[in-house]
């Protein structure tokens, strides 16, 4: 998985690589896999399914998964032994089905992606993974099938899950013009609660310095769901999951904090239509976020939808199929 910063640093792509072979052990042909270079040298894997022959093609859909997951996991549904190689009936699947070319990718350190000094979940600047995003976007416009219209002239939206929605919210801040549409669920733009958990609260005051010493070192914890365990052993059976995901390191804890901070205060910023979806009983992302979101961005075309019969894992949980439908109908309704 994650090697070390190449010593000569490989030019970023400017097209996806596609491979020959499925390298991603829960891939059962439905995804054409991929690389691409970053601009910082990494080789990241992407994934994508195209519309099956004969659908109207009517947009380009990419998705970014959350903290210690992977595309495959993020974005497929689980077997019997608990293990994410499902596509049909996932929302990749509603998506492609809707008439979607639908893009993902493991982010640096995950996955099958390289990372910084080879080690897994290690982040060491939040907006390297915004860059990343911004990248692949315009990638994926390159690679997106087309009917009778060029891929240019399709919409573009994104979706991002727990960090992944923080990814996307940040890209979107960066450039407003990349998307017609966000789709956030869960979204990380706060991160207060956790914080305050009492086996977190004595690393913010020193966490700067914790950062600088030791990076790599795995000092934040994430409490498991006590709502929905059978996620811990869907977690446990992905091989390319982290294997310490109930910690965050000292770097990429950091990196996330100081997102959140900002975010929270520019929400106005955000002028791309969007969804974001979020349940009162999350413990790891702030739900009153959401709420932040949407009352103080400038948008009018947003929408704010409470699952509070969920958690955080909003496409893995009782209730995905309810928050799958609502999406393609939002996305369906805006291309």
């Amino acid at each position: 998985m994650a090697a070390p910063m190449p010593s000569k640093a490989l030019d970023a792509s400017t097209q996806l690589e596609f491979c020959e072979t499925h390298e991603h052990p829960h891939n059962r042909g439905y995804w054409r896999e991929s690389v691409f270079i970053n601009a910082q040298g990494l080789k990241l894997h992407a994934y994508d399914v195209a519309p099956p022959t004969g659908t109207q093609v009517r947009g380009t859909m990419i998705m970014v998964h959350g903290l210690h997951s992977n595309g495959m996991f993020e974005f497929m549904t689980a077997d019997s032994e608990c293990k994410h190689t499902i596509f049909e009936g996932s929302l990749a699947d509603k998506l492609s089905k809707s008439g979607y070319h639908v893009f993902t990718y493991d982010q640096q350190a995950h996955g099958l992606s390289d990372g910084l000094l080879g080690s897994k979940s290690y982040v060491e600047r939040f907006d390297h993974l915004a860059s990343d995003l911004k990248q692949f976007a315009t990638l994926a416009r390159s690679a997106a099938v087309t009917s009778s219209v060029q891929s240019e002239s399709l919409p573009m939206f994104a979706l991002g899950e727990s960090m992944g929605g923080g990814v996307v919210f940040r890209a979107a801040q960066l450039d407003s013009s990349l998307f017609a549409g966000l789709v956030l669920l869960a979204p990380m733009l706060s991160v207060e609660k956790l914080a305050a958990n009492p086996a977190n609260r004595v690393f913010k005051p020193i966490g700067s310095f914790i950062s600088r010493l030791l990076p790599r070192a795995r000092v934040i914890y994430l409490p498991p769901s006590d709502k929905f365990p059978h996620l811990r052993a869907e977690f446990k059976a992905d091989p390319l999951i982290d294997p310490q995901s109930s910690w965050v390191r000292a770097r990429t804890a950091m990196e996330m904090l100081s997102f959140c901070e900002s975010a929270i205060k520019s929400c106005k910023q955000i002028c791309t239509p969007f969804l974001t979806l979020h349940s009162q009983d999350d413990t790891l992302v702030d739900p009153d976020s959401s709420e932040t979101l949407y009352r103080e961005s400038d948008v009018t075309d947003k929408e704010f939808m409470r699952v509070d019969h969920m958690w955080h894992a909003l496409l893995q949980e009782p209730g995905a199929e309810e928050v799958a439908t609502k999406i393609v109908q939002w996305v369906q309704a805006r291309s």
